[in-house]
């Protein structure tokens, strides 16, 4: 059949037909390439900003807050995250002011027992000086809890002051080689 009629047009159709499936193709994988790129610029890069902005708060820089553009899911993202942000921060500055607070508490009431426990440390030990004149076995038993207690608080006020001190940050450490043998 070949040898007789010539297939010339039909090759020229088979032509035609590839070389409008590679244009076609062509301009497919192109509209594919755009689409996935408006996708990535639309979605996927302010997911990868926000996601980024997360890392920065948790790593404490409560100030960090995102740009809000339009009223769609991103956007609503966004604007959480912010809300987020901001309620962090506040929360974090209320905490620490009434951390402050509470070191000033601490060390004040820790100052303020120190002159009464002075002083029933005074009458303890006028007590148990005079202990030989005292012959009711209640009382001398009594001195000696009184002073043992007193030894406690004196024990737990010295505690006291020192995380105080650690606290305000006016106790600083000093490296000391010892030989545990």
């Amino acid at each position: 059949l070949f040898l007789v009629y010539t297939l010339a047009p039909e090759q020229n159709v088979i032509d035609l037909a590839s070389r409008a499936v590679v244009i076609a193709g062509s301009g497919f994988l192109l509209m594919l390439i755009l689409g996935i790129w408006a996708l990535t610029w639309r979605v996927l890069i302010p997911i990868r900003r926000t996601s980024l902005a997360s890392q920065r708060l948790a790593g404490g820089r409560l100030s960090e807050r995102l740009p809000v553009h339009g009223e769609d899911e991103i956007a609503t993202l966004s604007r959480s995250f912010n809300e987020m942000a901001a309620s962090l921060e506040a929360q974090i500055e209320a905490w620490e002011k009434l951390s402050k607070i509470e070191r000033l508490f601490v060390s004040d009431v820790s100052h303020e027992l120190r002159t009464p426990l002075a002083s029933i440390r005074l009458a303890t030990e006028q007590i148990q000086d005079a202990r030989e004149e005292i012959s009711d076995p209640f009382a001398l038993r009594s001195i000696q809890v009184l002073s043992s207690s007193v030894d406690r608080f004196e024990t737990m006020l010295t505690d006291l002051l020192d995380i105080s001190r650690i606290d305000s940050g006016n106790v600083k450490l000093r490296l000391e080689e010892i030989d545990l043998a």
